[in-house]
């Protein structure tokens, strides 16, 4: 009892404590932390009311806090316990809910695979699960469905193109393709190129002799495109070689096509068609103008110009229609120019056409070339104009050089 709070200060060296006491002597009330002997310790201090005394109580720090902090680390373990529980009870859920979706995924593989009728697994809940199974079986029925339709589609379709292969060889076997045709007639040299714009076309070119001094030759454009054009095409130049042997006149040729190809035309078909006949000994040539574009005539001096047309329709509209003839004469070395409108209407990307301008320009450029490579210089040029457009018609030419009597030297 013989010392103060000041004095027991002095003897721990704690300044802290010092201004405790002086605290306590102002008559406060506190609660501070404070380390005595080595030990934290709370200490909470009150004055008595009944006398001029402070009553302090000190206890350490962790005794106050040991039951707290035994509830906290019962807590924590709690927590982890239940959340431990609670992660393995979800995964087993969850497990159990997204099961089936590993043999969704081995029945799409399947499916992949081309095998529609693997087995899906049961669903008897009616939720999400439920909806993809329904889902996905549906998927499967109908690709089952499609596929079965696609077999006998491209089987179909796969017909077809043999068939098609088979009808352009006919087709293409139909028209002259040997070139120089006529080795033994110098008074003439001539080529001719046909490139249908589908697997079968429309277009169409002869040439033959109906005698000795006689050169029949045609080109014509039928309507439309495909597999009707090509029958219609063969079906005129059939008539062609029927009619026109021992006959010199193209009017009474043309007509005569144009009779047979009118009757019973149902399906409205027609065909642009020029035919000319030229006479190897003197150069006369007489033609006939169906509706077609007008051919070019190319002098050695470069000078090119279009025939004169006859004002004639195509064949197969009017049966009884009458079409004209016209005459001129080849002088030696012209060159003749005939081809169908798929060269001049060659569109490039823009949907430009060729157009006969162009086409007359590229010929007098190359107005002294021969047939083949007149066609050719024509051909590349046109490519050039329409790059990477697609060919929409049939491009035909052909080009004929008279050389004149070789029995006079002279046309």
């Amino acid at each position: 009892m013989d010392q103060t709070i000041f004095s027991y200060a002095s003897e721990i060296n704690n300044p802290e404590l010092r201004t405790i006491g002086r605290e306590m002597q102002k008559g406060k009330t506190g609660f501070v932390t404070n380390t005595l002997n080595g030990v934290e310790r709370i200490l909470y201090y009150t004055p008595l009311p009944s006398s001029n005394w402070t009553l302090v109580v000190v206890f350490p720090t962790s005794e106050m806090f040991s039951p707290l902090r035994k509830i906290t680390v019962t807590l924590i373990f709690l927590i982890i316990i239940g959340l431990i529980l609670l992660t393995f009870i979800v995964s087993k859920i969850v497990s159990k809910q997204i099961s089936p979706l590993e043999v969704f995924a081995e029945s799409a593989r399947e499916v992949a695979n081309g095998n529609f009728n693997n087995k899906l697994p049961d669903i008897k809940s009616k939720d999400e699960m439920k909806n993809l199974h329904d889902s996905f079986e549906h998927m499967q029925q109908d690709l089952s469905t499609y596929i079965e339709h696609l077999k006998l589609t491209t089987s179909a379709k796969e017909k077809i193109e043999s068939e098609l292969r088979i009808a352009r060889e006919i087709q293409m076997g139909m028209i002259p393709k040997i070139f120089p045709p006529f080795p033994n007639l110098p008074e003439i040299d001539l080529f001719a190129t046909l490139q249908p714009a589908k697997e079968v076309g429309g277009d169409l070119y002869d040439f033959f002799l109906i005698d000795d001094k006689h050169l029949c030759f045609a080109i014509g454009d039928v309507s439309g495109k495909g597999v009707p054009a090509s029958l219609f095409m063969a079906v005129t130049r059939t008539l062609l070689r029927s009619i026109a042997p021992n006959q010199l006149s193209t009017a009474v040729i043309v007509n005569a096509l144009n009779k047979s190809l009118s009757s019973g035309n149902e399906s409205n078909m027609f065909v642009t068609f020029f035919l000319g006949i030229l006479n190897v000994e003197n150069g006369n040539l007489r033609y006939s103008n169906a509706g077609h574009n007008p051919p070019l005539l190319i002098h050695p001096t470069g000078k090119t110009e279009f025939f004169e047309l006859t004002k004639d329709i195509p064949l197969g509209l009017f049966e009884d229609f009458n079409y004209g003839e016209k005459e001129r004469i080849i002088l030696k070395d012209d060159k003749i120019f005939l081809y169908t409108d798929g060269v001049t209407e060659a569109e490039d990307v823009d949907e430009k056409l060729y157009s006969d301008q162009k086409l007359m320009d590229c010929i007098c450029a190359h107005s002294t070339s021969q047939p083949k490579k007149l066609i050719q210089e024509v051909a590349d040029d046109i490519a050039l104009h329409v790059k990477d457009n697609q060919q929409s018609d049939d491009l035909t030419m052909l080009s004929i050089i008279y050389y004149g009597n070789q029995n006079e030297g002279t046309n």
